[in-house]
């Protein structure tokens, strides 16, 4: 578990492509893209450990739910899901 949490807080790590203008203009960042491959979340039952800790770091970055739930792929009523279960348990899977 402890790669998979490296390999997220590394992806996370990566931050933010940011546009000049857009920094001026105080727009939020871009995640840059993509961070996972591109799945069907409405083919899916579960996010796999990987995709719920990469919630959690790009949550704790300051990315808007809509944007990280995007990027994984799944809704933003999961993404607020991961983000409440890592706050209550320290851990943000099953």
């Amino acid at each position: 578990m402890e790669a998979l949490v490296e390999a997220a807080i590394a992806v996370g790590e990566a931050g933010p492509d940011h546009d000049a203008a857009a920094a001026a203009d105080g727009d939020a960042p871009v995640i840059p893209a993509p961070l996972l491959s591109p799945l069907n979340h409405l083919n899916r039952s579960r996010l796999t450990e990987l995709e719920r800790w990469t919630v959690v770091v790009l949550s704790r970055k300051g990315y808007k739910y809509a944007d990280i739930a995007e990027e994984v792929q799944c809704g933003t009523a999961t993404v607020k899901r991961v983000v409440k279960r890592w706050r209550l348990n320290g851990s943000p899977g099953r």
